[in-house]
């Protein structure tokens, strides 16, 4: 049978039916459209009210006060009540091939092939010009401006993050202010070099803006930092960190903020609800940063 064009061709109706309702979907989209002002209206799937006691804003806004308060006079007066004597020690057991800290009370108990030793480590940081600061607590309800404000001097901004900072006076009464954000403490050339290796980057100017980038080569530290600080490679880097002289603003500042992991994992948090808020959850501590910078990190 031969095609003749002047035959129309016989369209299938489920076709037609769908090519009709189509057209009418479309026709009853731009009518709503029209009807909205073009604007797009997402709907809610779950319409759920929350509902705040009065008591919650009430609590609020007194740990707010009492916050603020605090700030205040620890900046003004230092700690009141606490020994910050720099000869403060504590003796721990650490593993001399891992450099890791033994956890046992009896130093007879432990194994007889691992070699132990016995090291003195510093409570508090009086004594060392720069300290290794992590902030360990996000913003919350009661946070004040005034403590915000001094992370954010700080560079404190989000949880997890590390900086080093000079260790002053004045530099201490603040640290104490805002202590239950923040631990800090005391860090050896070994813990910074690998610090650095694995979670150093740097700021570098590009297209007006600032590019983060890995601290991976010491040609960038040459060619960002080498004329103004005298600083051409990682361990000068280093060096400058732990020893500052005049040229540690700009090093400080030519690395990034640390970006560490929590020290307690996330299951740990939201289904255990396991949060280390004893006496060394957070402030000052000393010698003992060390360990925690090696979980973190």
């Amino acid at each position: 049978m031969s095609y003749d064009p002047s035959k129309p061709s016989l369209v299938p109706e489920l076709v037609l039916k769908k090519k009709a309702n189509l057209e009418r979907l479309s026709l009853a989209r731009q009518d709503r459209l029209a009807n909205q002002g073009n604007r797009k209206v997402f709907k809610k799937r779950n319409n759920v009210v929350k509902v705040r006691k009065p008591e919650a804003f009430v609590a609020s806004k007194r740990g707010k006060i009492n916050n603020n308060n605090r700030y205040k006079r620890v900046k003004k007066k230092g700690l009141q009540g606490r020994k910050r004597r720099a000869g403060e020690v504590v003796e721990k057991l650490v593993d001399e091939d891992t450099g890791e800290v033994v956890e046992s009370d009896n130093e007879d108990d432990l194994d007889d092939e691992r070699k132990i030793k016995t090291v003195t480590l510093a409570l508090n940081s009086l004594r060392s010009p720069v300290v290794f600061c992590v902030r360990i607590r996000p913003d919350d309800s009661h946070t004040p401006s005034t403590v915000r404000k001094t992370l954010s001097k700080y560079r404190l901004r989000n949880e997890n993050d590390g900086v080093f900072v000079r260790y002053t006076s004045d530099t201490r009464r603040e640290l104490e202010a805002v202590e239950q954000y923040v631990a800090y403490g005391v860090i050896g050339e070994g813990v910074c070099k690998e610090l650095i290796s694995r979670r150093g980057f740097v700021k570098k100017l590009q297209g007006g803006g600032k590019e983060r980038i890995p601290l991976n080569n010491n040609v960038i530290v040459e060619e960002t930092i080498g004329d103004t600080t005298g600083c051409i490679c990682v361990d000068d880097v280093v060096k400058e960190l732990l020893e500052p002289t005049e040229s540690f603003r700009e090093v400080s500042n030519f690395l990034w903020p640390f970006k560490l992991s929590g020290e307690e994992s996330g299951f740990e948090r939201r289904k255990l609800g396991y949060r280390n808020n004893g006496k060394e959850g957070y402030g000052d501590r000393g010698e003992r940063m060390e360990e925690f910078v090696k979980k973190v990190m």
